[in-house]
């Protein structure tokens, strides 16, 4: 009896031994696991602000686009940006935002979110503005109806037009590289074969060529003006048929196209050439678990 008790107490012993083991794997198992999971957690929380603040970030770059300049120069909000003349540079309006920004969301938050505007990137181009109620034509009502707007642009970051009368029975036509997009009667506008018969006032609000058509009422549709590649001409066809206020931007465009407008008297007609019409932004968000970096440019999907 004396022989087999050491032997029982060692296999107690061993038992013993081999539970806490197992015991200290699991907790070291569970211990391992959990900051992963948590973790994930933690960055799938960043990435949803991220989104959040992103799209903060572009509505605020635009509504500072839009008044930089033009409030100063033209009392209207004007989508363009220009560093000459009396105005405070671009770039220290946004370096300006960005310092507030970053107080306030590390306030809020704990992250740092930055915005820098990059001038390099950004598009250069033509903006062409008619603010009073006139009709659609070059240099006034007596003026021919037919102009081209834009010549050889590359692009088509802002098409915004307020058309508020037809009184004619000739066709308004937009036409883009030779191809008529947009065709307004006296009761509505057909927009790449499809007619929308909304009355007036409509408006045409597009960007990077894509976009909508609507009344005060309803919305009739979106559209794509399938924008020639590598450029194109933007034209009016009797536009001296239809009524209304327009404000286009191109980018690339060719700066002759500007010098009727530019000797034009008309306060309610103006053109900016050589100014920024689409720019481009650099985004970082930082915060405990994740840096993520965002390029973007203002009127398209493009990342600089």
């Amino acid at each position: 009896m004396v022989s087999k008790r050491p032997k029982g107490q060692m296999i107690l012993i061993m038992a013993v031994t081999f539970a806490i083991t197992v015991l200290a794997t699991v907790i070291l198992l569970n211990t391992l696991h959990a900051p992963a999971d948590v973790n994930t957690r933690t960055q799938a929380s960043s990435l949803d602000d991220i989104e959040r603040t992103q799209t903060r970030v572009a509505a605020d770059m635009e509504r500072l686009f839009l008044v930089h300049t033009s409030m100063n120069r033209t009392g209207e909000a004007l989508p363009y940006a220009d560093n000459s003349g009396p105005d405070d540079r671009f770039d220290n309006v946004v370096r300006n935002y960005s310092d507030l920004n970053a107080a306030l969301t590390g306030a809020e938050s704990g992250a740092v979110v930055s915005v820098s505007y990059v001038e390099d990137r950004s598009q250069r181009g033509i903006l062409v503005h008619q603010n009073d109620n006139e009709s659609f034509t070059r240099g006034g009502p007596s003026a021919s109806g037919d102009w081209t707007v834009l010549q050889g642009a590359e692009g088509l970051p802002r098409l915004n037009m307020n058309v508020t009368s037809h009184d004619s029975t000739d066709t308004f036509k937009v036409v883009v590289g030779g191809t008529s997009r947009l065709n307004f009667n006296g009761t509505g506008v057909e927009v790449n074969g499809e007619y929308c018969g909304l009355g007036y006032p409509i408006q045409v609000e597009a960007t990077a060529g894509v976009g909508t058509v609507s009344n005060q009422t309803e919305v009739c549709g979106t559209f794509d003006l399938e924008l020639p590649d590598p450029n194109f001409d933007l034209e009016f066809q009797n536009g001296d048929t239809v009524t209304g206020n327009y404000t286009i931007s191109g980018t690339d465009t060719d700066s002759a196209i500007s010098s009727d407008l530019e000797s034009n008297t008309a306060d309610w007609q103006q053109v900016r050439n050589g100014v920024i019409v689409n720019p481009a932004f650099r985004m970082e968000y930082t915060d405990s678990t994740i840096t993520h970096t965002a390029n973007f440019s203002l009127y398209n999907e493009t990342s600089p």
